[in-house]
């Protein structure tokens, strides 16, 4: 009996959290990164690789409850795998890889989480790396809300928070 318990909870300590949302992989950045901006939000994108057991811990300790948290509505974040050929949209409307795109942004390990603007911009420092489990979810709401007030500080202050060159629902 006792056999059974230590194994039960093995297998619940140990399983995967089939219940948490998974972050999407990047496809669109220019169409999503409207789409968060059209609610006020960044675009976040986890560049990550397969290999990275720190990538599993930012993703799922720290990317996933923040799209659980209702202060953080219509918040998207994607993730793109640094060695992946994968086709996707940049932010110029140009089809290229998530390798090229790890290239471009200058992403040479990981993970590194980068808050994007409408537009394509950065919004604050990438955040690379994790240092320290213990301060990471703070440097990250830092990093979460000075990219929100940028965001939302180019608003046309309308209802939506949209930014005036982009038309949102």
């Amino acid at each position: 009996m006792l056999k059974r318990c230590v194994l039960l909870i093995l297998l619940v300590v140990t399983a995967p959290s089939y219940g948490a949302p998974a972050l999407q992989p990047v496809r669109d950045l220019a169409a999503d990164a409207v789409r968060a901006g059209c609610n006020g939000q960044p675009l976040i994108v986890m560049f990550s690789a397969d290999y990275c057991q720190f990538c599993h811990t930012v993703r799922d300790l720290y990317l996933r409850p923040l799209l659980d948290d209702p202060s953080n509505q219509g918040l998207i974040i994607r993730e793109l795998k640094t060695t992946s050929d994968a086709r996707v949209t940049g932010f110029d409307g140009g089809q290229t890889t998530m390798q090229d795109l790890a290239f471009r942004y200058e992403v040479y390990l990981v993970p590194v989480v980068v808050f994007f603007g409408p537009g394509g911009s950065v919004l604050v420092d990438p955040m690379v790396g994790i240092s320290s489990q213990d301060f990471y979810g703070a440097y990250l709401k830092t990093a979460l809300l000075t990219a929100q007030q940028a965001v939302r500080s180019q608003s046309s202050g309308g209802p939506s928070g949209a930014l005036p060159e982009y038309a949102c629902d």
